[in-house]
């Protein structure tokens, strides 16, 4: 991963942006926080897990900037030993 260049003051002063991160790996959804901060950007932000979950956030919250990374689908039977 190549780093990002820092930039001067992306957000306008005293404001942030509001971000939802969807990612099923913990992980994968801090590097995106931490690169977006990392560049400069002020951020609050909220981290889901699921497909449902965002959807419920998006009827509550209105976000700035939506990063979706490919979702699982949750098995209806995990246990397929037949």
């Amino acid at each position: 991963m190549t780093a990002m260049p820092k930039r001067k003051d992306p957000t306008p002063p005293g404001q942030s942006l509001r971000l939802l991160i969807v990612e099923d790996n913990p992980v994968d959804a801090e590097l995106a926080r931490a690169t977006l901060k990392r560049a400069g950007y002020a951020l609050s932000f909220d981290i889901v897990d699921s497909a449902e979950e965002c959807r419920q956030r998006l009827q509550r919250t209105d976000y700035d900037i939506i990063l979706s990374m490919r979702i699982k689908p949750q098995a209806a039977n995990d246990d397929k030993t037949s």
